[in-house]
């Protein structure tokens, strides 16, 4: 049936994926679902004291969270009291949709859930979800590709535009080569230039000497920035492999690392000095896993559309390319920094392990990340 709409629908980053909710991890109980306008009716009847009325960044009924900060007060004893009622974003989780010229399912690898591959098929999942919302999908993609010929028409006018599959070509290209911190410093460099980037013109990076670009600071600073936030209800969680709800924030110069607990208080754990941290290069099988979600990253439209949205928010005074590259390396390194602040705190290696847990440490805050297009 979907067919018959004659929508452009992308579900390949779900194929091979099971999804199957862990009592121990919860993490999207800590993300306070809107209400889509069918279901506040609903809601108010039956759960009025649940339900508040948000302003930003649009006016909308949401379900509260414990103390304003903490899980939704949904959960107790870490399961859901509405389970068989709960909301759409809930149902959806932890797949996202964005809609560009496209709609495409994108996973959310912070999501404890996936990595077993255990129940249900989220490709199955995620195609009854749109069939159950059709209609919205249809609009949504309507309005999205206007807003992004829009974007590619200023784009070519102001001489910046490449097209997305050259540069997602380029990125795949030199997948070896964007784990190699030395690599990563140039392209950061060029990035930044007035001339415009070609992946396949940077020297082989045995050979590359790094001048301008301190990579340590810049990795660090990259995470520094995603974590300078004044309210820990919008500061990153890394809900570990106990369960915890760990969040990290920054305080003058020190790094506060706290954790949430279910009643919606807050722990102090540890202040840490982020000088402290080594930048770590994953081992081999630490390398192979960090390819294939730059591979990924590099197929995701939402990434896309950041670079378009950070193009858009430039004035159009910067290529395409030099953007699009310049968040997939920003993004590699803030993942590797948050890596080796985790394998810091626990006297580890950047492993296979460590950097499947930087990446459940860091996907959902990329998948957060101002767009053009729409997520659903």
């Amino acid at each position: 049936m979907l067919k018959e709409k004659n929508l452009n629908i992308d579900l390949s980053q779900l194929r091979g994926f099971r999804f199957k909710c862990l009592e121990s991890c919860q993490l999207c109980c800590l993300c306070q679902p809107e209400l889509l306008q069918e279901e506040v009716e609903y809601f108010l009847k039956h759960y009025g004291d649940a339900v508040c009325f948000k302003k930003r960044p649009h006016q909308h009924y949401a379900i509260k969270l414990k103390q304003n900060q903490g899980p939704c007060v949904f959960l107790v004893d870490r399961k859901c009291m509405v389970y068989d009622s709960r909301p759409h974003f809930c149902r959806q989780f932890p797949i996202h949709f964005h809609v560009l010229d496209r709609i495409q399912a994108e996973l959310d690898l912070s999501c404890r859930g996936i990595w077993d591959n255990r129940g249900d098929d989220l490709e199955v999942l995620a195609s009854q979800l749109i069939y159950d919302k059709i209609e919205a999908f249809t609009e949504t993609l309507k309005e999205s590709r206007k807003l992004y010929s829009e974007f590619i028409s200023e784009c070519r006018g102001a001489g910046l535009w490449k097209d997305p599959g050259d540069l997602r070509i380029q990125v795949n290209q030199s997948l070896e080569k964007f784990l190699d911190l030395r690599f990563l410093a140039r392209v950061l460099e060029l990035s930044v230039e007035d001339d415009e980037l070609n992946l396949g013109e940077i020297k082989n990076e045995e050979s590359l000497k790094i001048e301008s670009v301190d990579i340590v600071k810049v990795a660090m600073k990259a995470t520094l920035d995603s974590i300078s936030v004044s309210k820990i209800v919008d500061a990153p969680v890394y809900c570990d492999d106990e369960g915890y709800w760990n969040v990290f924030m920054t305080k003058g110069s020190k790094i506060n690392w706290c954790r949430i607990l279910d009643d919606g208080s807050i722990e102090h754990i540890e202040t840490i000095d982020p000088n402290s941290v080594e930048l770590l290069v994953p081992d081999q099988n630490g390398r192979r896993l960090l390819s294939k979600y730059l591979m990924m990253l590099n197929e995701r439209d939402s990434v896309l559309g950041y670079a378009c949205y950070l193009v858009d928010s430039f004035e159009y005074e910067d290529f395409l390319s030099n953007v699009y590259f310049g968040v997939i390396g920003t993004s590699i390194l803030d993942l590797l920094w948050r890596g080796s602040l985790l394998a810091f705190l626990k006297g580890r290696k950047l492993d296979e392990t460590s950097v499947k847990e930087a990446i459940i440490f860091f996907d959902m805050d990329l998948l957060d990340a101002p767009t053009i297009g729409a997520f659903v």
